[in-house]
């Protein structure tokens, strides 16, 4: 997937901060396209905030030289490893009691989420994560009473993320068999598989490797906030 996500979205807020106005989703194997999208194209209103969202950090010059000649501040937000899957068949097995524990989220559980999502906590987060629940794949492992206790969700871009288990169920192999499952699922309807992991992430990144995720060492994806002093007090989203 290396050179295909050079942009994979950017997020442009309204003028008071408090939703999307637009999300655009932009895909090229071609760094002149890409070049001529951010400094010819009108997708991007570079007077207002915005975040750029898996950018090929070996672009961050552009960006930078794009974001100046515009008057625009550019400020790095976070970088991460894109691991992928080629081959369902390095999934390790299931245990049938497991398997049989997975469920989908629903609404009733987007509060819960939200609260725990690194990302999340405030107002846009929560609508997020609905629309998400809503109209994606997600999957989950509930407790006795039906609240989940682990979880992994379907980004609008199609990659896993937003994967968190409460800590007091930590260690039973949770969030690897929602990984699996949910894995499995997409290759089953023709999606590719791919997850973002923070660098620094070990924990996370480690659970990927060792279900066959891989990824491409000199690739890594950027995020940039764009105008962020214009954002104020507003709620936090990558």
């Amino acid at each position: 997937m290396k050179g295909i996500y050079l942009i994979h979205s950017i997020h442009l807020y309204n003028k008071n901060m408090s939703q999307f106005i637009r999300k655009v989703f932009f895909y090229s194997m071609d760094d002149e396209i890409l070049k001529r999208m951010v400094t010819e194209q009108k997708a991007i209103d570079w007077s207002t905030y915005f975040l750029l969202s898996g950018l090929d950090k070996r672009h961050e010059s552009l960006i930078k030289e794009v974001s100046a000649s515009r008057g625009a501040n550019m400020k790095h937000y976070m970088v991460a490893h894109l691991m992928t899957l080629s081959d369902p068949g390095l999934l390790p097995q299931l245990s049938s009691d497991i398997e049989s524990k997975v469920s989908s989220l629903n609404e009733s559980h987007v509060d819960l989420v939200n609260q725990n999502w690194k990302y999340g906590g405030g107002s846009l987060g929560y609508r997020y994560l609905k629309h998400l629940i809503n109209h994606y794949p997600s999957g989950c492992i509930t407790d006795k009473h039906g609240q989940p206790v682990s979880w992994v969700l379907l980004y609008d871009h199609q990659a896993l993320g937003v994967m968190y288990t409460l800590p007091e169920y930590r260690g039973q192999g949770l969030a690897k068999a929602l990984v699996n499952c949910m894995s499995r699922r997409l290759y089953a309807q023709g999606y590719p598989v791919y997850c973002y992991i923070a660098e620094g992430n070990t924990a996370s990144h480690s659970l990927c490797t060792s279900m066959g995720f891989t990824e491409d060492p000199q690739y890594r994806a950027a995020w940039y906030k764009i105008n962020s002093e214009l954002a104020g007090p507003c709620d936090s989203l990558v």
